[in-house]
């Protein structure tokens, strides 16, 4: 029976994959909303969840990622311009004021990520949670590792500028 869920979950991964990269010309949307499905059913195969497990727990790290996501984008430091700010154009007190900022959005984000700990001790044993952890870094090694796949076969992009 696991056999047939670890078959069935894997076949799963594999279709998604090859729907999410057989689109080089889908918009970032698409692509994105592909990962997360990818992403669902990755985590879904490898910590073997049941039915009344993964009702429990999908809204509530549905509702951490949102919090996590939201967090990073708001923390992203920009300059007025909208662009990463470039330290050597900064004096020292502003390369403080961001070094700052940086440091309490780090907070925040461990903050988020210890109050959802608590949230999926309420839904997962213990033992599922610690391997939710290692599933989403060994999901973005793979995903990284198709996406420079992916990347490899194409042909490089020539530099626009003339270099005399």
């Amino acid at each position: 029976m696991k056999t047939n869920k670890l078959l069935f979950g894997t076949l799963i991964v594999l279709l998604i994959a090859t729907i999410a990269f057989a689109q080089p010309g889908s918009r970032s949307g698409e692509r994105l909303k592909n990962i997360e499905s990818q992403k669902i059913a990755f985590i879904t195969s490898k910590l073997d969840l049941t039915p009344e497990e993964a009702q429990k727990f999908w809204p509530v790290y549905n509702q951490c990622q949102k919090q996590q996501r939201e967090m990073r984008d708001k923390n992203k430091p920009k300059s007025a311009d909208g662009k990463r700010p470039n330290i050597d154009e900064m004096s020292d007190k502003e390369v403080e004021e961001l070094i700052n900022k940086r440091m309490d959005a780090n907070q925040k984000e461990l903050d988020i990520q210890r109050n959802c700990l608590e949230q999926y001790k309420r839904v997962l044993p213990i033992k599922k949670i610690a391997k939710l952890f290692q599933t989403e870094k060994q999901f973005k090694r793979e995903l990284l590792k198709q996406m420079r796949t992916k990347r490899e076969g194409q042909p490089r992009r020539m530099n626009q500028q003339n270099t005399y």
